[in-house]
């Protein structure tokens, strides 16, 4: 169960957040799900403990360790207070497309070929209009339009 869609939780579903919880133990990592005892899932976690030690002279000076985890299940039970840090960041994806100059092209008229990439990151109307002009130029070469 993801818990109550109008929730204050379930906006912070896919962000990083810092979930602290008993031992001085902090874990950061990505809020996947949680359910009404406030049981949490988190994904590419990783645990931050602070500790005190005592040097040589007897001064305690604070230590942190941080140990990566991965995918946790987090006990409701646990859990003292949970901080939204920042929304997981999604990645515009382009396609690649693959533009080569027709071989009759090449053979007939070497001068006026065009230099084109093989490989390209476009968006999606460039490659629409790459393809639309790629077939007007093919249909003139086969004498369908003038």
């Amino acid at each position: 169960m993801l818990g109550n869609r109008k929730g204050k939780l379930f906006q912070f579903v896919n962000h990083q957040v810092r979930c602290a919880i008993g031992n001085n133990r902090v874990l950061v990592g990505q809020f996947l799900a949680f359910d009404r005892h406030m049981n949490m899932v988190l994904c590419g976690t990783n645990e931050y403990r602070r500790s005190t030690q005592k040097d040589e002279e007897g001064n305690e000076c604070e230590l942190e360790q941080m140990r990566p985890l991965g995918l946790v299940f987090v006990r409701g039970e646990a859990v003292h207070s949970v901080i939204a840090d920042k929304p997981k960041k999604k990645k515009k994806k382009k396609k690649k497309v693959e533009v080569v100059a027709d071989p009759a092209q090449q053979s007939e008229n070497p001068q006026k070929q065009r230099k084109r990439p093989r490989e390209e990151e476009l968006d999606e109307a460039e490659i629409m209009a790459r393809r639309a002009a790629l077939e007007l130029e093919m249909r003139k070469q086969r004498g369908e339009v003038s």
